[in-house]
């Protein structure tokens, strides 16, 4: 075991404080006291910058390419069957909300 030390700080502004931590070749800082969501600024990529459009045949030749490495992957890669499916619900979950457990 290594040694662990804390440093501990009040934060005014959110009636919290502020836990400095290290443990043996780690470290981290934990707030004690409400939890407080991150800030997380979305935007929607470079969608907004180009106007729509009907695809071309290479845009669906390169869908129909993807669409097989999905499909190839899924029966033989359990170990991805997390990405697989966030990678299915991209392509077919029409925008959709995907929850996470």
């Amino acid at each position: 075991m290594g040694t662990t030390t804390a440093n501990t700080t009040n934060v005014s502004s959110s009636n919290a404080t502020v836990v400095d931590v290290v443990l043996a070749n780690r470290s981290g800082r934990y707030r004690i006291g409400p939890a407080t969501p991150p800030v997380i600024k979305h935007d929607n990529g470079f969608l907004d910058a180009f106007p729509r459009r009907e695809p071309t045949t290479a845009d669906r030749v390169a869908l129909a390419k993807w669409l097989a490495k999905l499909e190839g992957e899924e029966p033989f890669r359990p170990d991805l069957a997390d990405a697989t499916a966030a990678y299915r619900h991209f392509l077919f979950g029409e925008g959709k909300d995907r929850i996470l457990s």
